[in-house]
């Protein structure tokens, strides 16, 4: 029974998403009603399998198995479609062939079904437009327009009492052209939506702890000068700095906390998964004196997750020239190599559809060429870069039968010349940001210039960029602090639509699906103001937009929706 759903009494919850659960599993197709409940600040529709606007979604209509499901009672539910009349459903091989004849394309197997069941699903024929709907019952399923052609196959008893209550949703869609049907149990949407994720909020922050304690006094606080800004954390008093503005947001929903705890993590991939975001892109480090992986702790608990596998990842390689530690040389590029490799063999790291692992480059100034000095020229650069990513390649190659797709930011030295780099992307959009930067509403063109090299191009965008709370503890001069004024939810809606526009116009242009890869920042750069991640005062309003405008797969969510945004173990928490 889903949960929440009272049949003995024939009632449901409040939560719509919870509301059509409920209906469907006690075999009762209901569509979404006008007088629904307010959608959640941001979103403009429910969407759980990520479809684009002109396809309205009307619930639940029955329950499947899943693509990953196995079993000899089981049936394969294939789906094709028709450019003029619609999609078919059908678990019998013979008349998909026949089908085929009739003008449809086969697009593969949409969910599995029970070889015999206790829910017949009907195919219903519409005679004016001749598209096809599903339905649980016969009578009442077709309108005098509409005539009922019989069994097309079964749905799954899940939850009362069936032997495999472990079906998932198969959602009705209505597309407000053409009146046709779309069964799906999948996520449709074309988009690979991402964000950068920040993995230095732990004891290994050794760079915030020691500032904060020098600037603020306090020992072991990561999040020093956040918290401060922040001014309404409990025996932290406000201390900004001497800024004048609202930081109100800067709090986590779930509260200031400890990336060593897996906890944290799995709560970060609830989030984000719900709203339909793809993967997290982690900023990656070397440490000579580690002889491993600068921060690992974020990346570590994430992998650990109990709930990884819905959601995939990348690495995002930051060589910065800060130290010598942080330098890839000849001497550790094998092990730098090693341990990339290992993790793109991860099964829940981010791939196309071919296989190849995307790999990133944010900054390589730091990568060396054999004579172990810093370069200082393009062609330096060029042999340096090219020596890493051609070990990359074989290791790879070795190691999962393929090289990594590779993308480059721009602005990382060179990079416009790389020719080992598969497509191009960014960290931000190319723009100079100051003290007092207005916050842009960009156009398309701000990306021209990534289209130079003519790869495939990843865009990115921001969310908002701010680093104040960093003054003092790692940024001394106080003119050299940068900022953006004047950020809203409409202006930021508007440039995410503006990344959405690109990537649909790539995708065109290059044919990849490198191009609908898109990066946004960040996730949770909590000291340098780009944060999607709920917060204690919005909530999720900055995710439901992200959701909105890229059409992205939504489900109801105890945290988006319900605000109860918290983790399990009370030692998660800073």
């Amino acid at each position: 029974m889903s949960a929440g759903c009272n049949t003995s009494k024939d009632r449901c919850p409040r939560s719509l998403f919870a509301t059509l659960l409920c209906v469907a599993a006690a075999g009762t197709f209901l569509a979404q009603s006008s007088n629904a409940e307010k959608l959640p600040e941001g979103l403009s529709r429910y969407n759980p399998a990520g479809l684009s606007a002109e396809w309205q979604y009307e619930g639940v209509a029955f329950f499947g198995y899943p693509l990953s499901t196995t079993g000899a009672d089981l049936v394969p539910v294939y789906r094709l479609h028709n450019p003029s009349r619609g999609y078919l459903l059908t678990a019998s091989d013979g008349e998909s062939m026949d089908a085929l004849k009739e003008g449809y394309v086969r697009e593969g197997i949409a969910f599995y079904a029970p070889r015999k069941g206790s829910i017949p699903i009907y195919r219903v024929r519409n005679k004016r437009n001749g598209c096809y709907s599903y339905s649980s019952k016969t009578s009442g399923a077709a309108d005098p327009d509409s005539s009922v052609e019989g069994l097309a196959f079964y749905g799954v008893d899940n939850g009362l009492g069936g032997p495999r209550a472990s079906g998932v949703p198969v959602w009705r869609y209505k597309n407000s052209a053409s009146d046709c049907y779309l069964f799906t149990a999948s996520r449709e949407s074309p988009y690979q939506v991402g964000a950068f994720y920040f993995g230095s909020f732990s004891p290994s922050a050794s760079n915030i702890i020691n500032g904060t304690r020098r600037v603020y006094g306090r020992q072991n606080d990561w999040w020093g000068g956040v918290d401060d800004f922040y001014g309404a954390q409990p025996g932290i008093p406000a201390n900004r700095r001497g800024w004048d503005a609202d930081w109100s947001e800067l709090k986590p929903a779930i509260g200031y906390y400890n990336q060593q705890s897996v906890d944290v993590l799995e709560e970060h991939i609830q989030q984000a998964a719900d709203a339909g975001l793809t993967f997290f892109s982690f900023y990656w480090y070397w440490s000579e004196a580690k002889h491993s992986e600068l921060y690992p702790e974020a990346l570590t608990s994430f992998l650990q997750a109990r709930n990884s596998s819905r959601m995939r990842f990348n690495l995002t390689l930051y060589a910065h020239p800060w130290s010598n530690d942080m330098a890839i040389t000849t001497d550790n590029a094998h092990a730098v190599v090693d341990q990339l490799v290992h993790y793109f063999k991860a099964p829940q790291y981010l791939r196309l559809p071919d296989g190849r692992p995307v790999f990133s480059i944010g900054d390589a100034r730091n990568i060396r060429p054999p004579s172990g000095a810093a370069c200082t020229t393009d062609q330096c650069y060029l042999m340096a870069i090219g020596n890493f990513l051609s070990l990359l390649k074989i290791a790879s190659i070795k190691e999962l039968g393929v090289a990594p797709f590779i993308e480059i930011q721009a602005g990382v030295p060179a990079w416009d010349k790389e020719q080992d780099a598969d497509a191009i992307t960014c960290l931000v959009p190319p723009f100079t940001i100051a003290g007092g930067t207005a916050y842009p509403q960009f156009t398309t063109k701000i990306f021209t210039q990534l289209s130079g090299p003519g790869k495939p191009i990843s865009p990115c965008m921001l969310e908002n960029f701010d680093e104040r709370p960093r003054q003092d503890i790692l940024i001394p001069d106080r003119s050299a602090v940068r900022y953006l004024v004047g950020k809203s939810n409409a202006a930021f809606r508007n440039n995410l639509q503006v990344a959405k526009d690109f990537a649909d116009k790539d995708f065109v242009r290059s044919g990849s699906p490198a191009s609908h890869i898109v990066y946004l920042y960040a996730w949770n750069e909590w000291h340098e103001g780009g944060i999607i991640e709920p917060n204690a005062k919005t909530g999720s309003t900055t995710l439901n937009i992200i959701t909105d405008v890229f059409q992205l797969p939504r489900v109801h969510s105890r945290c988006l929706d319900d605000g109860q945004c918290q983790v399990a173990t009370p030692g998660a928490l800073h």
